[in-house]
């Protein structure tokens, strides 16, 4: 089974990434090192990751669906 390195699960995020409530999932591992990165501090190692398998993680983001089905919002992932 496949795992994903998460530096943070952001939760109740109103009107940023979508309509609605929604929930930022950072995942760890893109390799572009853009200027305007947000999070440049998952570069270099200092951040220690979670790792969830995809059943983890689908069981501690579940939580937030009644958010989502009541605003219109959902999960936004991004990788850092």
């Amino acid at each position: 089974m496949h795992n994903v390195n998460i530096s943070k699960i952001s939760r109740l995020r109103i009107n940023s990434e979508c309509d609605g409530v929604s929930t930022l999932i950072g995942c760890m591992g893109c390799p572009l090192r853009c200027a305007y990165c947000f999070n440049p501090f998952t570069w270099d190692g200092s951040v220690e990751p979670k790792k969830y398998s995809i059943d983890e993680l689908y069981e501690e983001v579940k939580l937030d669906n009644l958010y989502f089905l009541a605003t219109g919002g959902g999960l936004s992932f991004r990788w850092w």
